[in-house]
């Protein structure tokens, strides 16, 4: 049985997306970037020729996407864009915050429901100094077996 590819489109490739997003893509053989969503060009060098590119949202969802987007953009659009992407019929993973209020989000939990799509919330905390001091404790075995 093949292992499932799942295409996934960026919308807001900013700097964090660049840095640490889209390195990290490249490593994962269960997801396959296609389209990025932005007015920056700044994944134009960073891209194979077969992703897409898009300069706003509304172009992308009439190209009939499936799979899922990432949701990379300044935090007051995250509920509204969330809602346009889960009623076209995609997953979606929402960058922190996931919405300015909790409002937006009941209404982005809601619209993913009656999409009956997924509604991720994320954060990254890999690169926070406490993190990276509490791995080091980890590592050097300052707390015993964990």
């Amino acid at each position: 049985m093949q292992d499932y590819i799942l295409p996934l489109a960026i919308c807001g490739v900013g700097r964090f997306v660049t840095r640490r997003i889209l390195p990290t893509l490249s490593n994962d053989l269960n997801i396959k970037l296609t389209s990025v969503i932005g007015r920056s060009g700044l994944f134009d060098q960073a891209l194979p020729d077969e992703v897409s590119r898009f300069s706003s949202l509304e172009n992308y969802l009439v190209s009939s996407p499936v799979g899922a987007i990432y949701i990379a953009t300044p935090n007051y659009l995250h509920a509204i864009q969330s809602i346009q992407c889960l009623k076209a019929g995609l997953h979606v993973i929402c960058e922190k915050p996931m919405a300015i209020n909790a409002s937006d989000c009941g209404e982005m939990i809601q619209e993913a429901e009656k999409a009956n799509k997924r509604l991720f919330a994320i954060k990254q905390n890999r690169f926070n100094p406490p993190i990276q001091e509490l791995l080091k404790a980890i590592e050097s075995n300052r707390f015993g077996k964990i």
